[in-house]
């Protein structure tokens, strides 16, 4: 999730869910963020902000009368529901009241029979890290300047995340936590 702030800085959220939908811890999560996406000024949430509701009261506490959110096409009816079902009402997440609250979609409208980045979404690079079709990543949804080596630290970091480096070592593999097929390189792009 994206917020952007006043300034238009992007924060990614420091939640971390269950294995199977949030596997990376936030610090992880701002230096895959960063590295995906060079030049940009990304920062993790404040501490005391760690969601989309908590993030918005904070904004509002800052003087921010008209929000704008830019998300994937996939997410913005949930934040769209969150957001208005919330608005003007005290909760754990502090108080909110905005103006307006605008929705602009970040890239392509998500189709996830796609290749490419727009069928690429976070579930789904989860459920190719659990079937291990680690081409498909690396072809689909990590950009070509990553290298090979950051690739590999990148999937270790959600198969460690999602629980899968300890049963992948009790079932066999590499030692590390890689069954045996072989990590993709950036050629396969190529293919």
């Amino acid at each position: 999730n994206v917020v952007l702030t006043r300034t238009y800085k992007p924060a990614t959220k420091r939640t971390v869910g269950a294995k199977v939908k949030d596997p990376l811890q936030p610090e992880q999560k701002l230096m895959w963020a960063r590295k995906f996406n060079p030049g940009a000024n990304i920062n993790l949430a404040p501490s005391d902000q760690p969601n989309l509701l908590s993030q918005a009261a904070g904004l509002h506490r800052q003087g921010i009368n008209h929000l704008v959110i830019v998300a994937g096409s996939d997410r913005i009816e949930e934040y769209k529901k969150l957001l208005e079902q919330y608005n003007g009402k005290q909760g754990n997440h502090g108080y909110f009241n905005f103006k307006r609250i605008s929705f602009v979609p970040a890239g392509e409208e998500r189709d996830p029979n796609a290749a490419g980045a727009a069928g690429w979404s976070g579930t789904r690079v989860r459920k190719a890290v659990e079937s291990g079709d680690l081409e498909g990543i690396r072809k689909n949804a990590v950009p070509g300047h990553i290298s090979d080596a950051e690739f590999k630290q990148y999937i270790d970091h959600l198969r460690t995340g999602m629980g899968l480096n300890q049963q992948m070592n009790e079932a066999g593999g590499d030692g590390a936590g890689y069954p045996v097929f072989a990590i993709p390189t950036r050629d396969v792009r190529d293919a």
